[in-house]
């Protein structure tokens, strides 16, 4: 990988590894209220939101207030071998207030039993993120690709035009891991995927 699409790439990761910070709450409370009083006094002052944020705001005059959303909120569903938790809606989940953010459509929290998990089956235009917290991904896709993910680790799978994968526990124990989609800023992209990005070994 060329030096300059690795620092781009690292660069493009900094608001997601904040996310992950924010979320497995790693961020002193008293540091993260400071942080939420500052990035709310620097956003553009706008008329009052009615409903949360579920996209962001086409119009330059409009602003977007922070609010946090307890854990507890989320949608949730047990199929025994899966537990998992939904930021927006997803499957049977469904909340109006909570559709999607700007790009952002999915953060699925997902503990997965071992030795079973999600199947063969297919995505298209969607950028794929899945972020390992405790325990081992096994990764397989249509383009040959094949791989291990161990805690900490990150991969990106960029579906475009469509690809087929999937996604299950591996060894003897449960993994526990995010699965976040994000729409792509052009459609019909070729299907790509790029391998484990470790965020503690900080390597491609």
């Amino acid at each position: 990988m060329r030096p300059q699409t690795r620092f781009l790439l690292l660069i493009s990761l900094v608001p997601l590894y904040i996310s992950f910070a924010v979320y497995f709450g790693l961020i002193p409370q008293a540091i993260l209220s400071s942080l939420l009083k500052l990035a709310n006094s620097n956003l553009r002052r706008a008329q009052p939101i009615t409903r949360p944020a579920t996209t962001i705001a086409s119009h330059s005059n409009m602003g977007v207030k922070i609010v946090p959303r307890p854990s507890q909120q989320r949608g949730h569903a047990d199929h025994d071998w899966l537990k998992t938790f939904h930021t927006f809606s997803f499957a049977s989940y469904h909340h109006r207030d909570h559709e999607q953010f700007g790009a952002l459509r999915v953060i699925n929290e997902d503990r997965v039993a071992p030795r079973t998990g999600f199947g063969t089956h297919s995505h298209r235009e969607f950028e794929i993120f899945s972020y390992v917290v405790a325990g081992q991904l096994e990764h397989k896709d249509s383009m040959g690709n094949t791989e291990i993910l161990k805690r900490g680790d990150l991969q990106l799978t960029s579906a475009g035009t469509g690809i087929s994968h999937s996604e299950k526990a591996y060894g003897s124990k449960q993994v526990h891991f995010l699965q976040i989609w994000s729409l792509p800023s052009v459609s019909r992209l070729t299907p790509k995927w790029i391998g484990t990005h470790s965020l503690f070994g900080w390597m491609i």
